[in-house]
């Protein structure tokens, strides 16, 4: 979305000013009546809630300054979004209500909820290179052993590692 701001300057030229409103990664809830979406309509980027028709759409967070947020994702019983937030140059997850509340820092870069909300999926290097892993979910922040999915093998190939 554009908008255009004219006014006139003290000289007899005219100034227009083209502004562009960011809104993207809409997320329908799992019951299909509300969306959450990233946006900067409030002069930041945060992240928002409206009906499904795009109607009283409110902000959930209120982080404001130079912060990137993004990503928002339901729970699959539709009591959380999580969502990517970077912070200094630090990318975190996040979770809140979807009806406002305080955002809570996650342990792990939360990707997806299992259909039945009992796991996490997630992406780590605690192996040393980028692998797939899911923890049982338990909304107390507090990390779970976790399983990896996938496992990089190294296979050498003549005087390479590959």
């Amino acid at each position: 979305m554009s908008f255009q701001v004219k006014h006139s300057a003290s000289s007899s030229s005219d100034h227009t000013h083209l502004f562009h409103r960011i809104e993207h990664e809409p997320r329908y809830s799992p019951d299909g009546t509300r969306i959450a979406f990233a946006s900067d309509r409030s002069g930041t980027m945060e992240i928002w809630v409206a009906k499904s028709d795009g109607s009283n759409a409110v902000p959930l967070t209120s982080f404001g300054g130079s912060y990137y947020l993004a990503s928002p994702r339901w729970s699959p019983d539709g009591r959380l979004i999580a969502f990517a937030a970077d912070i200094g140059g630090h990318p975190e997850t996040y979770v809140i209500n979807p009806d406002g509340g305080t955002p809570h820092r996650q342990a792990i870069d939360i990707a997806d909820w299992s259909r039945d909300g009992k796991w996490v999926y997630f992406s780590s290097t605690r192996t040393g290179s980028q692998q797939l892993w899911k923890m049982r979910w338990t909304n107390n922040n507090q990390e779970q052993p976790a399983l990896q999915l996938t496992k990089k093998r190294i296979q050498r190939i003549g005087h390479r590692i590959t």
